[in-house]
C-alpha cells in the first residue's frame, strides 16, 4: 500500500501544472537559406502543396498562415513569409513546413525569392539572440571557437555582417571593431536575429 501511495505522489508531481514548466522553444534551424514568399491576395488563397519528393508523393496543402514562425531570428515586412530551405533541386525547394521540423518539397514560383545565407547576411545588420552560452557572445580574432577573444557582445548587440565563413561571420561593431562570431551553432540552429 505504501508503494502505491509513493507511486501516486510521484505521478501527481510529474503531471501537476505547478510542477510542469513550459517547454523551451528550440532556436530556428538554419538550413541552406531562406525562401521569401509574397503572401498577397492571390498567394494567400492558394495553399502551398508539399511533396515527399519533387512532384512525387503529395504530403499536404498548407496555407501561408500555418508555417512555423521564424520571428525569433527573422523579421520580415508585412506580406512576406520567410521559410527555411534545407535543400534545392531543379526549381524545387526542400522546406521545413511545421513546428515539428518536418520537411517536404515545394515547387518554386516566380513570386518567390530564394537567398543562400552567405548572400543574405553579407553587409546586413544582425544581432545575437538571448539564451546562448557565454562563449558565443565573444567577438573573436578568427573564425574558431578557441581563437583569442577581442571583446564580449551583449544579447541584442547590433553588428554588421561583413563576410561569411561557414558557421561564422566577420562583423563590425558600432565602434568599428572587427571580429568573428558564430551565426549558426554546431547543430545548424541560428544564433542571430536579422530584419529583411
Amino acid at each position: 500500500m505504501l508503494k502505491l501511495f509513493a507511486l501516486l505522489v510521484t505521478i501527481a508531481i510529474f503531471i501537476s501544472p505547478a510542477a510542469a514548466a513550459a517547454p523551451v522553444k528550440a532556436r530556428v534551424p538554419g538550413g541552406i537559406g531562406i525562401l521569401l514568399i509574397h503572401t498577397g491576395a492571390a498567394e494567400k488563397a492558394a495553399p502551398l502543396i508539399i511533396f515527399k519528393e519533387p512532384s512525387l508523393g503529395r504530403i499536404a496543402e498548407i496555407g501561408a498562415d500555418r508555417f512555423p514562425s521564424l520571428s525569433q531570428s527573422v523579421s520580415s515586412p508585412e506580406g512576406i513569409l520567410p521559410i527555411i530551405v534545407t535543400s534545392k533541386k531543379s526549381g524545387w525547394y526542400r522546406i521545413i513546413y511545421d513546428d515539428s521540423e518536418r520537411e517536404g518539397w515545394i515547387e518554386g514560383r516566380s513570386s518567390q525569392q530564394f537567398y543562400r545565407w552567405e548572400e543574405l547576411l553579407r553587409n546586413r545588420p544582425v544581432s545575437l539572440i538571448g539564451g546562448l552560452r557565454k562563449e558565443f557572445y565573444l567577438l573573436r580574432r578568427s573564425p574558431d571557437i578557441s581563437a583569442e577573444s577581442i571583446t564580449s557582445l551583449g544579447k541584442g548587440s547590433r553588428v554588421t555582417a561583413l563576410n561569411v565563413d561557414g558557421d561564422w561571420i566577420k562583423v563590425s561593431t558600432d565602434s568599428r571593431t572587427e571580429g568573428w562570431i558564430r551565426w549558426r551553432d554546431e547543430n545548424g540552429r541560428l544564433m542571430i536575429a536579422l530584419n529583411l
